[in-house]
């Protein structure tokens, strides 16, 4: 039977008592989990504080891309092309 000694593993703190030692762990117990939730928490808000930021100082929205074919505004008369 293997014997573990229970003080080589941390035990995990308490994120009511102390959050910071709580983000600490995660980051090393759990990687795979913390960082793209990191990651997602801080870009929300830097997403919705940069596009004002890019409208005014940087370059406005684009133009929509034309959907439909442009008609003309006034009518064309088309000469030498009927079949009658």
């Amino acid at each position: 039977m293997v014997k573990i000694d229970p003080e080589r593993f941390a035990q995990k703190p308490r994120f009511s008592t102390n959050p910071i030692d709580n983000l600490r762990f995660h980051a090393r117990v759990s990687p795979q989990y913390f960082y793209p939730l990191a990651m997602t928490l801080v870009a929300v808000p830097v997403l919705f504080a940069f596009l004002p930021i890019r409208r005014k100082y940087f370059y406005p929205d684009h133009k929509r891309i034309p959907t439909q074919y442009p008609l003309p505004s006034e009518s064309v008369e088309v000469a030498g092309f009927e079949d009658a």
